[in-house]
């Protein structure tokens, strides 16, 4: 996915969800080999952009992760409680964009959780 495409996506979602607003983040999380980092993105989508192969994204609405021969479509809308995990002997590189919804005058203030 480009980031291109991730800035017109969320607009299009923005609207389905009704939010007048949303305030936009960019992660690049470089992972240690077999390190898993939760967070909590509530009232956040995180559109994956680029991930190393090795790499595994799970959430409330779905998994990517291309070695497996389970998962029939990769997801790269992710919402709700996510894990992020390298399943590689080496260092992992993953990159989203994220939106953080708006409604009225308010941002949605996601909980951060700790890294493991």
């Amino acid at each position: 996915m480009t980031e291109e495409f991730a800035l017109r996506y969320g607009e299009s979602r923005r609207v389905a969800l009704g939010a007048t607003g949303f305030d936009l983040s960019y992660r690049h999380l470089s992972l240690q080999p077999a390190e898993v980092r939760p967070f909590s993105a509530q009232g956040q989508m995180w559109l994956l952009i680029a991930a190393d192969k090795a790499v595994r994204v799970s959430s409330d609405t779905g998994t990517y992760y291309l070695p497996s021969q389970e998962t029939r479509e990769q997801a790269h809308e992710h919402t709700g409680q996510i894990k992020v995990a390298n399943n590689a002997p080496a260092i992992a590189q993953v990159r989203f964009v994220v939106f953080t919804w708006q409604f009225g005058s308010q941002t949605v203030v996601p909980v951060q959780l700790p890294p493991n």
